[in-house]
């Protein structure tokens, strides 16, 4: 399911170059999409076969991941958004205060 999800996203990121002038930045994204996607299975894998509080890291680390796809579409695709913009600011932080108390 999670790297369904990863394909997915990449495929975005492909759809969306197409149609919008992407920074040089493109590739490097794209393998830092994968990255902290593998890295987040590998952690969402752990708190699911651990079935205790242990678990919340599995939204601290969606936060972080969405945090950073977030700023990816600002930064590599160029797409603009105050309500995206204020998202970072309350995902990152969250997501980074969940996953550093749960480890």
């Amino acid at each position: 399911m999670a790297i369904a999800i990863l394909c997915v996203l990449t495929l975005f990121f492909f759809v969306m170059a197409k149609y919008r002038q992407s920074s040089k930045l493109f590739w490097f994204g794209i393998a830092y999409l994968w990255l902290t996607g593998i890295d987040y299975i590998a952690v969402s894998s752990y708190a699911y076969s651990v079935k205790s509080i242990e678990t919340i890291v599995f939204f601290g680390g969606l936060l972080f991941l969405a945090s950073d796809f977030i700023i990816g579409c600002e930064r590599i695709l160029r797409m603009k958004s105050k309500i995206a913009r204020e998202l970072i600011w309350w995902f990152y932080p969250l997501g980074q205060i969940i996953l550093i108390l749960m480890a």
